[in-house]
């Protein structure tokens, strides 16, 4: 097994859906939206008024995830930055 890829993945509080597309949602891990990392995932949010959200750190192969709950963002003012998702299968 590979413990060591991890996915940054944005996931809805209320259902545990991750985001798979802007507005779209999935249950299947394998199809969300891999962010890189959580400064992105962040930042996504902040772009599209997600919120709140958390934050999922999975590693593949292994049972339990780390999440990172975040109640509210705001776009950073005078920043055009872009994210970089990915989607892994």
């Amino acid at each position: 097994m590979n413990f060591s890829r991890m996915k940054v993945l944005i996931q809805n509080p209320e259902n545990l859906l991750y985001l798979q597309g802007l507005g779209q949602w999935s249950t299947n891990v394998s199809e969300a939206l891999d962010f890189g990392n959580s400064d992105n995932a962040i930042q996504y949010c902040a772009a599209h008024g997600i919120a709140p959200m958390h934050v999922v750190l999975k590693w593949e192969g292994m049972p339990n995830s780390i999440v990172i709950p975040i109640a509210s963002v705001r776009p950073q003012s005078g920043e055009a930055k872009t994210t970089r998702a990915r989607k892994h299968a």
